[in-house]
């Protein structure tokens, strides 16, 4: 069905400019489109050239950011503006590697600092 695709189309036309949107115009798989152009090419049949995309995912970790926020934004929300908190309540309050983390990264951004009480 991917060959007879593709050899229909240029029959009519002069070039498929990108298989990809190409096979999902026909609902078919791309990587069969794909392989049809390759053995086309590789018999002199078409030229045919690559797109290369990237594509940016988030990771799991990356996820979980998404969801509850950074390290340091969890830290940042786990003190209470006007009175603070202690480093023994705060490490209580959030998960060891927040803590971690956080306290490392809120620091060096000048979000919070270490006070006396």
């Amino acid at each position: 069905m991917a060959e007879e695709a593709v050899l229909g189309y240029l029959e009519k036309n002069s070039e498929i400019r990108d298989s990809g949107e190409f096979a999902a115009e026909l609902g078919i798989d791309h990587n069969e489109i794909v392989n049809v152009i390759k053995s086309l090419h590789g018999f002199g049949y078409v030229d045919a050239q690559d797109i290369k995309r990237e594509t940016w995912v988030l990771t799991d970790e990356g996820k979980t950011y998404s969801s509850v926020g950074s390290p340091e934004v969890q830290l940042f929300f786990a003190i209470p503006p006007e009175e603070g908190i202690s480093k023994q309540d705060l490490q209580k309050k959030v998960e060891p590697s927040v803590f971690k983390i956080g306290c490392a990264q809120a620091a060096k951004t000048k979000w919070v600092e270490m006070g006396n009480s």
